[in-house]
């Protein structure tokens, strides 16, 4: 191959690579913002159906702290006390009106694990990037 081919081979795939980077980068950023309001709506889950966030949120340590399922009708996977559960599981569900409103995107219960931050039970993405 000639020196000047081979230059330019290089370049691009230098060029491929910043891209790749920029690409990678945008979705971290992505799924940290998704993540981070995923959080805002669980919060906001619980006081729409007039839950005392401080007493249902309360904890110690993360094996106090259980995943739940969202209970409004965007709600999202949430984190509780796990000596509410029962208290949680008794609440109705909220349907969705028809139509039903654009909601932001959560993450499956599944991928959801619960911890114990500044003692407040928190759901956080049980397989970040």
């Amino acid at each position: 191959m000639e020196p000047q081919n081979k230059n330019k081979l290089i370049l691009l795939i230098i060029v491929a690579l910043v891209i790749a980077g920029g690409v990678f980068a945008a979705y971290s950023v992505v799924t940290k913002n998704q993540a981070n309001q995923q959080l805002v709506d669980n919060d906001r889950n619980l006081l729409l159906i007039g839950i005392n966030n401080s007493e249902w949120k309360s904890c110690n340590k993360d094996t106090d702290c259980v995943v739940v399922e969202g209970k409004t009708c965007c709600g999202c996977p949430g984190a509780i006390n796990q000596n509410f559960v029962e208290n949680w599981n008794s609440l109705k569900h909220d349907k969705c009106s028809t139509p039903a409103p654009l909601c932001s995107p959560c993450l499956p219960l599944s991928g959801m694990k619960a911890i114990c931050e500044d003692n407040r039970c928190k759901a956080i993405n049980a397989n970040p990037i």
